[in-house]
């Protein structure tokens, strides 16, 4: 497994790459055992994933590749699928989204969201609350902040 640390705006960001592809985008500390590998040369999953966050962080989003071998169920992966469809700058309910996969649960999909290995690539972030903005794995101040970078009023 290769490993970067991103400095981002909202703090650092793990990077993680397994097989080619992108596995893992978030919190440095939901894996801190990662850390410990040696990135081994060059990995065009990691640049990609970087040449990605400088574009979305400079507002020039684009659209990333989805890995295939992220270890999804088929679940997640509809969710997934469904979430990343939610434009830049938008905002989706969480029942609202599971309207768009026929799943009537909106606690379903808080915790889909909840294991989601590719934040920001998968924008977690733009699904709020009915009453509120929810949660965000990363803390609420991260999503406001990444909300308002979009142009989303909050």
């Amino acid at each position: 497994m290769n490993t970067y640390l991103y400095d981002s705006p909202i703090g650092q960001l793990l990077l993680a790459s397994k097989g080619g592809e992108l596995c893992y985008l978030g919190s440095p500390f939901a894996h801190s055992d990662w850390l410990n590998d040696e990135p081994r040369g060059k990995d065009p999953a990691i640049d990609s994933a970087i040449a990605w966050l400088d574009a979305y962080f400079a507002k020039r989003p684009y659209q990333f590749p989805i890995p295939n071998g992220l270890n999804l169920t088929p679940f997640q992966r509809r969710v997934y699928l469904a979430l990343s469809t939610v434009p830049f700058g938008s905002t989706i309910t969480y029942s609202k989204l599971g309207e768009m996969i026929g799943c009537s649960g909106a606690r379903a999909i808080g915790k889909a969201l909840h294991a989601n290995p590719l934040l920001l690539i998968f924008p977690c972030h733009r699904v709020v609350a009915k009453n509120g903005l929810g949660g965000f794995a990363l803390g609420i101040e991260n999503k406001r902040y990444l909300l308002r970078h979009e142009g989303v009023s909050i």
